[in-house]
């Protein structure tokens, strides 16, 4: 775990936005599922808001005990009967993983009870592998639709996606969903954001449009063990 490594990031992140003269800059989202707490709370100290999670224990055991303004990313498969639990974080900035009419369903009424909305992003399953979660590209339209006009308590903030590293052509074809539905439902292109790229491709995808990135290895090390 490195502060160096999250300053070289932030400047490489800076650096590249300069350079492809974007009228904004890429997030960073650090993703530190399976890493202690302290990890995460150094990297907090120096600047960073924006953290990641894939388990709902997880998440929920970690915004316990950690500053009420970092801004948690579930970005794990959120399976229906944890949803509740997860919706109960205050700090929750947004869950990167609807892929599900049903699921869309399910949380949107449990924020109407909360009386509270949330940001939200489909995931599309762009590498077509069967092994990732994700809308595929067919259902994607009626899945947005639904969110736009059914879910009032979910506010739809763009799209993310787990492909293969380096893999331009689902980056672009990423860009080209986004403009699809930005036209399709007159969406405001400012407000509709893409997350993908991680430690291996950030920068490719930043290229590439990416407007969040997902970065672990390089500022945690190696992965842990899965923890349940």
């Amino acid at each position: 775990m490195s502060i160096e490594a999250l300053n070289k990031i932030n400047q490489q992140i800076e650096d590249l936005s300069k350079e492809l003269n974007l009228d904004y800059k890429p997030n960073l989202v650090a993703i530190s599922k399976t890493k202690p707490k302290e990890s995460i709370l150094i990297l907090y100290e120096s600047g960073q808001k924006h953290f990641g999670e894939n388990y709902v224990q997880e998440i929920i055991e970690k915004a316990k005990e950690l500053p009420k303004d970092i801004k948690w990313h579930f970005v794990g498969h959120l399976q229906s009967n944890k949803a509740k639990s997860l919706v109960q974080l205050d700090n929750l900035y947004v869950i990167e993983t609807i892929d599900t009419i049903k699921l869309a369903k399910i949380l949107n009424k449990l924020l109407a009870q909360q009386k509270r909305t949330l940001n939200i992003m489909i995931q599309v399953d762009i590498s077509h592998e069967g092994t990732k979660s994700g809308c595929s590209e067919n259902d994607l339209p009626d899945l947005t639709k639904f969110i736009l006009e059914k879910c009032p308590n979910l506010k739809l903030i763009g799209l993310m996606s787990l492909g293969n590293p380096n893999s331009i052509e689902e980056f672009e074809q990423m860009k080209k969903l986004k403009a699809q539905l930005i036209e399709k439902f007159e969406i405001d292109k400012n407000q509709f954001d893409l997350s993908f790229g991680t430690s291996q491709d950030f920068e490719e995808a930043i290229k590439h449009g990416s407007n969040s990135v997902r970065i672990g290895t390089t500022l945690f090390g190696p992965r842990a063990c899965k923890k349940k």
